[in-house]
C-alpha cells in the first residue's frame, strides 16, 4: 500500500516532470520568438503560423541530429538555423533552387587550364569580389553567377571594383526569369552584345521585367565565355588561380545544405551532373584547412546571414 512519503514523492516527481515540460515548452517558444524577431517574419494566421512553428520544430530537430555527427566527428560541416527555419525542404527547394539546364558549349570558348595554379587563392583578399548579395524568392541565382564572374573579370582588368546589376540579366538576357533552370552563359553571351549595367543604376527586385536597358550606359561589354569539362578539378584550379572568380553549377538539395553553417561540405550523395544540378554560385577561391582537405571557396546570393556570412566551403579532389 501507499504510504503518505510515497504519495508525496509521487507528487514530487510528477510535479518535478510537468516544471521540466514547462521550462522546455517556454525555451522553445522563446527560441522561435527569437528566430521571427531575427528575421522579420510575420504570418497571415495563426493557423499558419502553427504550420510554421510545426516547421521550425522539425528543423530544430533534423539540425541537432545532423550536429551530433558533426561533434563526433563523422561529417566535416556544421549546420544551424538560419532565416529558413520555418520552410519545408519542398518549399525551400521550389522558391530558391531550379534545375540549371547544360550551357551550350558551342556559345562558349574551351578553357584547357594548361597554366599552372597556385597553391591557395581567395579573391576576396585580391578585392575582386563583390558583398554578399541576396536573390531573395527569386531563382535567379544564374544572374548572380554572371555578374560575380564578370565582376573579377571588370576588377583585373580596370582596378576597380563595381557591382553589377543581376536585374540587368534578369530582365535582358532571355532566360528562364525568376523560375530558376537559367544559364550563366546566356547572360554572359548577352553581356558581350549588350554590355551590362551597374546595380546602382538598375537595381535588384527580385521579378522579372520588361528589358530597361536602354534608359542606362553598359559600364562594362565581356568579351565572352569560357567552359570546363564538369567534374574537371584540375582545370577549374587553374581556372580560379589563373583568371578569376568562376561561375559553377551545384546540386544544393539536400537539407543540411539549407542550414549550412561552417565547415567544408564533402557528401557523395550530391548530384554531380544534370538534372541534378539546380543552384548556380560563384567560386571565389581555394585553399587547404589544417587536417589536409581540400576545399572550394564558393560565394552564395542567400544573403550575408547565411553559412558562414554568405559564404561556404565544398570539397574538392
Amino acid at each position: 500500500p501507499f504510504t503518505m512519503r510515497s504519495i508525496t514523492t509521487l507528487s514530487l516527481l510528477l510535479l518535478g516532470l510537468a516544471l521540466a515540460r514547462a521550462a522546455a515548452l517556454y525555451e522553445t517558444h522563446q527560441e522561435w520568438n527569437e528566430f521571427k524577431s531575427t528575421h522579420s517574419k510575420t504570418y497571415a494566421s495563426e493557423e499558419e503560423e502553427q504550420s510554421r512553428f510545426a516547421n521550425f520544430m522539425n528543423n530544430k530537430k533534423v539540425i541537432a541530429e545532423h550536429n551530433a555527427l558533426y561533434e563526433a566527428g563523422e561529417i566535416s560541416w556544421e549546420v544551424g538555423m538560419n532565416l529558413f527555419g520555418d520552410m519545408t525542404e519542398a518549399e525551400w527547394e521550389s522558391k530558391y533552387l531550379g534545375q540549371v539546364l547544360p550551357k551550350a558549349r558551342e556559345s562558349c570558348h574551351y578553357y584547357s587550364g594548361s597554366s599552372s595554379a597556385v597553391d591557395a587563392i581567395d579573391w576576396r583578399d585580391l578585392g575582386a569580389v563583390t558583398p554578399v548579395k541576396d536573390q531573395g524568392f527569386c531563382g535567379s541565382c544564374w544572374s548572380f553567377g554572371a555578374t560575380g564572374t564578370m565582376e573579377g573579370q571588370y576588377h583585373k582588368g580596370n582596378g576597380a571594383l563595381v557591382s553589377f546589376s543581376e536585374q540587368n540579366m534578369l530582365d535582358c538576357a532571355m532566360n528562364w526569369g525568376c523560375n530558376g533552370g537559367g544559364r550563366s552563359d546566356i547572360a554572359l553571351k548577352y553581356a558581350h552584345a549588350s554590355g551590362v549595367n551597374s546595380e546602382s543604376d538598375y537595381p535588384y527586385e527580385m521579378a522579372q521585367h520588361s528589358c530597361r536597358q536602354s534608359s542606362n550606359e553598359p559600364v562594362y561589354h565581356c568579351s565572352g565565355c569560357t567552359y570546363t569539362d564538369e567534374g574537371d578539378e584540375d582545370v577549374l584550379k587553374a581556372a580560379l588561380s589563373n583568371e578569376g572568380p568562376v561561375a559553377i553549377a551545384i546540386d544544393a538539395s539536400p537539407l543540411h545544405f539549407m542550414f549550412y553553417r561552417s565547415g567544408i561540405i564533402d557528401d557523395p550523395s550530391c548530384g554531380t551532373d544534370y538534372p541534378d544540378i539546380n543552384h548556380a554560385v560563384l567560386a571565389v577561391g581555394y585553399d587547404t584547412n589544417s587536417n589536409g582537405q581540400d576545399y572550394y571557396i564558393v560565394k552564395n546570393s542567400w544573403g550575408a546571414s547565411w553559412g558562414s556570412q554568405g559564404y561556404f566551403d565544398l570539397a574538392r579532389n
